[in-house]
């Protein structure tokens, strides 16, 4: 707990700190200028730098305007790789929220907005291409912090709808960082969704 107050961003609980303390509230379809501490950009640029700094390599794909994916590569021993994937983005507060402010630890839990969905997953894969940027592993591993999760998913689109996200790299399979109770969750049901057209004449029910 000690280096989570420190809130050194070398540490797991200092790297969550310092990305929750950066805001970044997806805005839902507005233009991201609109209100501090919305969109993308201030937390894109601290993962990019971060991990930059510690020599893996790091692409930046602007989605939408001020709102970009990170991508690192971390390179392995062969064209196969596991893909890591994580959001920067975040759900807005609620007018009536109140709470600690964002990276303040009380009683052992790290509060703010993202500590867990999801820049808590996004800490720990940044942390672990970290660790094995100084012993490549057998296959490719490839992070991607990707935008727009929250809303239109256009984050996670772009990457799959673009191959050179992935620089031509074949996915063998996929970490996705979302909270699940610390449970692993190997598959999901999916999403439906209908559009409802009714026809013929307006009428209210008193009629």
């Amino acid at each position: 707990m000690a280096e989570a107050e420190a809130g050194r961003p070398q540490d797991a609980a200092g790297l969550l700190r310092a990305l929750v303390e950066i805001p970044s509230v997806n805005p839902r379809g507005r233009a991201p200028a609109r209100a501090a501490g919305e969109g993308e950009a201030e937390v894109a640029a601290f993962v990019r730098d971060w991990l930059a700094s510690r020599g893996v390599t790091v692409q930046v794909d602007e989605v939408l305007p001020g709102r970009p994916n990170v991508v690192a590569v971390l390179p392995g021993r062969g064209r196969r790789a596991v893909l890591l994937e994580s959001h920067l983005d975040t759900v807005e507060p609620a007018d009536t929220e109140t709470g600690p402010p964002a990276g303040q630890v009380r009683d052992g839990r790290l509060y703010g907005r993202g500590a867990c969905d999801a820049k808590g997953p996004l800490a720990a894969f940044m942390l672990a291409v970290a660790a094995l940027a100084a012993n490549p592993p057998a296959c490719t591993v490839i992070l991607a912090a990707v935008c727009d999760e929250e809303h239109g998913y256009r984050g996670v689109t772009r990457l799959l709808a673009d191959p050179g996200s992935l620089s031509g790299h074949e996915v063998l399979g996929a970490v996705v960082g979302e909270p699940t109770g610390l449970l692993p969750v190997t598959a999901h049901k999916g999403v439906v969704r209908y559009t409802v057209r009714a026809l013929g004449r307006a009428a209210h029910s008193s009629r």
